[in-house]
């Protein structure tokens, strides 16, 4: 069965979702001061001080950055990955007293 393609707003809710939820686990101090010019990227657009790609926010596969508008930098990367089925298997199986 073939996805369907999601729109632009759609994109941007699911992102701010995602946000949403990392800033809920804490942020540094700098971040929280620095607010109003960092802003979290879930895409390549725009980005020319890195050699990282691939930015997305698909299901359980989430790449991002937190980027400084002011000085055009990207300050820090981190992408998760689906957890794979053997991976569960295995996590499950060792919980299991």
């Amino acid at each position: 069965m073939k996805e369907q393609k999601m729109t632009d707003e759609e994109i941007m809710v699911k992102n701010k979702a995602m946000e949403n939820q990392i800033i809920s686990w804490g942020l540094p101090k700098y971040l929280k001061s620095n607010k109003s010019k960092i802003i979290f990227k879930f895409d390549d657009e725009g980005l020319t001080d890195t050699s990282e790609k691939g930015y997305k926010c698909e299901g359980e596969d989430v790449k991002f950055c937190l980027y400084d508008q002011g000085s055009g930098k990207v300050l820090f990367s981190m992408h998760f990955f689906k957890r794979s089925s053997k991976m569960q298997q295995l996590l499950s199986e060792s919980c299991v007293s």
